[in-house]
C-alpha cells in the first residue's frame, strides 16, 4: 500500500477541570468507517457513546441513536453501493463496558437503527467484515468465540465452529481472494 496523508489533530480541546483530576471530555472510540464515494462523510463508533456522523471531514459530528437500545458500538461497514445501509457491531469489544446485541443496520446512512441479527445470540460483535466482491456476505467475529456469517445481507445469520475459547476482534479478507 502506498500513499500519503495529512493529519491534523481535532481534538480533544482543553476543557475546565472537573475536580477529580481525570480528564474532562473526552471519549475513546472502537471504529472509524468512510462512505465510499463522499470523501466528506466519516463514520465512528464509540464504546459506550454510540454511531457519530461526521458531513464535513471531521470538523463537526452528529450523534445517530435513533432506534438502538444501548450506545456500544465495535464495529462499522458500509454498503459499497448503497451507503445508506450501514451495519454496526454492537456493543464494547475492548473493555466490555456495553454488553453487545447483536448486528444492527440502519438503511437511511445511520439516522435509525433496527436490529437485523436473527440466528445470532444477544452478543458483543467485535468485527463485521463485508465480501468485496458480494455485499450481501458479510462475517462477524464474535465475543462468544464463534464467527458468524450470512449470505442475505444479514437478514440470517449462522454460526461457524467454535473457535476453542479465542474470541476473534479483528477478521480480513486475503487481498487477492476473499
Amino acid at each position: 500500500v502506498t500513499g500519503t496523508g495529512t493529519w491534523e489533530l481535532l481534538g480533544p480541546s482543553n476543557t475546565p477541570a472537573n475536580g477529580t483530576g481525570q480528564l474532562n471530555g473526552n471519549g475513546r472510540l472502537n471504529c472509524i468507517a468512510f462512505h465510499p464515494t463522499d470523501a466528506n462523510t466519516i463514520y465512528v463508533g464509540a464504546p459506550s457513546g454510540g454511531f457519530w456522523t461526521s458531513t464535513d471531514n471531521g470538523s463537526t459530528w452528529n450523534q445517530s441513536v435513533s432506534g438502538l437500545v444501548r450506545l456500544g458500538v465495535s464495529s462499522i461497514v458500509v454498503h459499497p453501493t448503497t451507503p445508506s445501509i450501514i451495519y454496526i457491531g454492537t456493543g464494547d469489544r475492548d473493555a466490555g463496558d456495553v454488553e453487545g446485541y447483536g448486528v444492527w443496520r440502519s438503511t437511511d446512512g445511520g439516522a435509525t437503527w433496527a436490529a437485523y441479527h436473527a440466528g445470532m445470540p444477544d452478543i458483543t460483535v467485535n468485527e463485521i467484515i463485508m465480501d468485496p466482491t458480494d455485499p450481501n456476505k458479510m462475517y462477524a467475529g464474535c465475543s462468544n468465540g464463534y464467527v458468524y456469517r450470512t449470505a442475505d445481507g444479514g437478514a440470517n445469520w449462522s454460526a461457524s465452529n467454535f473457535l476453542g475459547g479465542v474470541r476473534p476482534k479483528d477478521i480480513a479478507f486475503h487481498p487477492s481472494d476473499p
